[in-house]
């Protein structure tokens, strides 16, 4: 689940940029944030006066279209690691520390198996490489 919705997220964010990219060929150029694309998007296509070849103006929707649905599918595995994240205890006690959120304890989850995996939270951190690394030599430790 989380590789799935790492990959519609990697290529929605590759999607944005490539609509962005076609419409500053157009000479409409916007802000890099997603939230701006596809409400400019919008209004670009209903803008007579922008400079929309009849193709552009064909091929726009399209784009505009795929766009919510890649959007969609990555709501529905979102949904999907809530879902899991409510439906798992251990889930829900990762959550507790700050900074967890629903996606990174259902992945440590997913990673881990289990709390019963390490003796202790010093080794999980060891683990995920949290801890400084020491780097010594006979005598000498640095």
């Amino acid at each position: 689940m989380h590789r799935t919705r790492s990959r519609f997220v990697k290529h929605w964010a590759a999607f944005i940029n490539q609509i962005r990219s076609l419409l500053a060929e157009y000479g409409f150029v916007m802000a890099s944030s997603s939230e701006k694309v596809l409400p400019a998007l919008v209004r670009f296509l209903d803008d007579a006066e922008s400079g929309l070849i009849a193709f552009a103006r064909d091929t726009f929707p399209e784009l505009y279209e795929q766009l919510q649905e890649l959007e969609s599918r990555m709501e529905r595995v979102t949904y999907r690691v809530e879902r899991m994240y409510r439906a798992h205890p251990f889930c829900r006690k990762l959550a507790a520390v700050p900074g967890i959120a629903p996606l990174m304890a259902t992945a440590l989850l997913a990673t881990v198996g289990g709390p019963q995996a390490f003796h202790n939270g010093r080794h999980l951190a060891g683990w995920l490489g949290l801890c400084p690394r020491q780097y010594s030599s006979g005598a000498r430790s640095a």
